[in-house]
């Protein structure tokens, strides 16, 4: 399944200082592009260099995906606050 959507990139980033934020938090350090996808859907359909890339999910974030906590992590954390907020009363 592919999820593009050019309104992503219209909507996003509406001023100045937001643009600047964005880009801070995004490894690559800038905003991602409808072509960077694009050549990542032209490579997955080259039978000849994909050949083997069976059942993946391809991430194209520029790595702000690695800034967040995995699933287990967030189960931790939400753990840890709520035992500290029962504690607290």
């Amino acid at each position: 399944m592919f999820l593009l959507s050019k309104n992503y990139y219209r909507q996003v980033i509406q001023c100045e200082e937001k643009l600047i934020a964005e880009h801070s938090r995004i490894p690559y350090q800038r905003i991602g592009k409808p072509e960077d996808v694009a050549e990542a859907i032209l490579f997955l359909a080259d039978r000849r260099r994909s050949n083997y890339i069976v059942g993946h999910q391809l991430v194209i974030d520029g790595g702000a995906s690695l800034q967040m906590p995995l699933a287990t992590d967030a189960l931790k954390i939400f753990g840890a606050v709520a035992a500290e907020a029962i504690q607290k009363k």
